[in-house]
């Protein structure tokens, strides 16, 4: 289990999540509920094409109402003036979309799923931080899913998201080993 607690997504994590193609299933696996802000609907628009696209430039589009109307995930709205201002406080550090995540999770004591490393370092010890891929690897690991559908999983998330972990994640070597057996 990887958390009791709520987890608002960020930009980067629902990028991730959509890209793996099976976030219906990792959002199902998780023993919190999944919220996301209005900022980040609006800045994820778009997966980047797949190995089967007929050009590199083609762009699948996100149907957030697949988890949205479901029930699979909320919308949280900013109604609190105290959330305003941390927002904004936030927001002259880092993008607003990773600013009103961070901000409504501070607000709300809840969990924020966050990949940037920027926004980690300004957002730690305010709130606590959860990378994309965890949640990855827990549906992974308590569906026991097969190394080789991993394998392709990661490879979605690598082409359609344009996500590969850095140097120091935690999941660097999970990563390497299914990665490199698809």
């Amino acid at each position: 289990m990887l958390t009791q607690r709520a987890l608002v997504l960020d930009a980067s994590a629902a990028l991730v999540l959509f890209a793996s193609g099976r976030m219906h299933e990792i959002l199902r696996a998780q023993s919190a509920s999944v919220w996301v802000v209005q900022e980040t609907v609006d800045e994820v628009r778009f997966l980047r094409g797949s190995k089967t696209s007929k050009s590199p430039s083609e762009h699948e589009q996100i149907d957030w109402s697949s988890v949205l109307s479901p029930g699979l995930m909320g919308l949280l709205e900013r109604t609190d003036p105290q959330e305003f201002a941390r927002f904004v406080h936030l927001a002259q550090m880092v993008d607003e979309g990773e600013a009103a995540a961070a901000a409504a999770a501070m607000h709300r004591g809840y969990d924020l799923v966050v990949d940037d490393l920027k926004a980690r370092r300004v957002f730690a010890g305010g709130v606590p931080l959860i990378w994309s891929l965890e949640l990855v690897h827990h549906w992974c690991t308590s569906a026991g899913i097969p190394g080789d559908e991993v394998g392709a999983i990661l490879a979605n998330i690598r082409q359609k998201a344009r996500y590969q972990p850095h140097v120091a994640h935690p999941l660097l070597n999970w990563w390497q080993r299914h990665y490199a057996s698809e």
